[in-house]
């Protein structure tokens, strides 16, 4: 997520509404001041232009003769548009310090902080705009977004929630309360949430994946989660994600032919660099009874990830199916060896020794995994 797409647009019409002198100036209009009026408009053009260095400039001509606080504020936000925190802090200090009851500057200081990932005074700043602007719906989103970052999913609902009541066909908090529902497993209502952020933007691919995601973890509606899958696939048929997670709900419905073909449009997109794919399909192989394919699809992917317990517990897994309880072994070995804390390679390893009639060794194994849990 694109985290100055979050907040920029706003911010630029609440900052630049208007160009206040500094009050001891207002009282005549002198050509000086309309001078530097002239100036703080030219940087406002230039910053809507994304040439930040000339904004810079212009509002620091501005400062220099008229030092308000609405002049700070700019150039507190080209600052930080440009990344250069610390300029960006000092002048948004400044700004607050002339005034202090603009909540459209605790706003873009908080945007700062949130940009450092200082995620609680960003909170602080967003909480303090809530404050001084309640009803600007702007404040409350980017305070939810850091709270997201904490994973503080609650109150992300919460905020999402108070958007919607200022405004009901806020297609960004439905989709943030979606996601927010999601990861505290509240599937019916991130199900719910999504469903509206994509009836107000049918192109909201993180809504779709939302959505999909739910449906998946609810067990039950796996033709649903993919048809979202096939729309993201119609809105990014570049992105190979959207394959592979297709192809996964068809491995959980035992559909092997369409997970393999899913996986290998996977492997043709990214380029046959990505070790999950050829893992993902090698598995879908073995399972569909093609052992010899699904060996050779997760040696690739041992190959391209050689630091990967997964690869070595799967292509062990490959070998179960085929029959060779030795070379199985050997893998769940080595999956141990870079995973030793995972129970179902030693489970697996302890039928695998079962087999090859290595009793004592299979006991210890199942009473490892026992031990941990398994």
């Amino acid at each position: 997520m694109n985290l100055k797409s979050l907040f920029h647009n706003l911010l630029v019409i609440i900052c630049f509404v208007s160009f206040s002198l500094n009050g001891r100036a207002q009282s005549k209009a002198s050509a000086k001041n309309k001078q530097a009026e002239a100036v703080f408009n030219k940087g406002k053009e230039n910053f809507s232009k994304g040439d930040f260095d000339a904004a810079i400039v212009n509002f620091k001509t501005v400062i220099s003769t008229n030092p308000s606080d609405s002049a700070y504020r700019a150039l507190g936000y080209a600052y930080t548009m440009k990344e250069d925190y610390a300029n960006g802090l000092d002048a948004l200090n400044k700004s607050i310090q002339l005034d202090p009851k603009a909540a459209a500057t605790y706003g873009i200081r908080g945007m700062l902080y949130r940009y450092q990932k200082e995620f609680d005074l960003a909170i602080a700043d967003f909480s303090k705009a809530i404050e001084l602007a309640p009803k600007q719906t702007s404040y409350y989103l980017s305070r939810e977004e850091s709270y997201m970052n904490k994973g503080e999913f609650q109150l992300v609902v919460n905020d999402c929630s108070k958007v919607i009541e200022l405004d009901a066909a806020n297609e960004r908090a439905y989709r943030n309360r979606a996601t927010a529902g999601f990861f505290l497993k509240d599937f019916t209502n991130a199900i719910k949430d999504a469903s509206k952020a994509v009836e107000l933007d049918p192109k909201d691919i993180q809504a779709y994946r939302i959505r999909a995601g739910a449906y998946m973890s609810q067990n039950t509606n796996y033709d649903l989660a993919i048809k979202d899958f096939d729309k993201l696939i119609e809105l990014e048929p570049k992105e190979p994600e959207n394959y592979s997670n297709r192809a996964a709900i068809f491995v959980m419905k035992n559909d092997f032919a369409p997970a393999i073909a899913g996986y290998t449009k996977a492997i043709e997109v990214s380029g046959g660099t990505k070790a999950e794919y050829y893992s993902g399909r090698g598995k879908a192989y073995v399972l569909k009874g093609d052992h010899a394919a699904g060996i050779k699809d997760l040696d690739k992917a041992v190959e391209l990830e050689p630091s990967n317990a997964e690869n070595y517990y799967s292509r062990g897994r490959g070998y179960s199916y085929a029959k060779k309880p030795d070379m199985a072994i050997k893998d769940y070995t080595k999956a141990i060896e870079l995973n030793p804390k995972d129970p179902q390679a030693f489970e697996q390893r302890a039928k695998a020794y079962q087999e090859t009639g290595k009793k004592a060794l299979a006991e210890a194994d199942a009473a490892k995994a026992k031990e941990m849990g398994k």
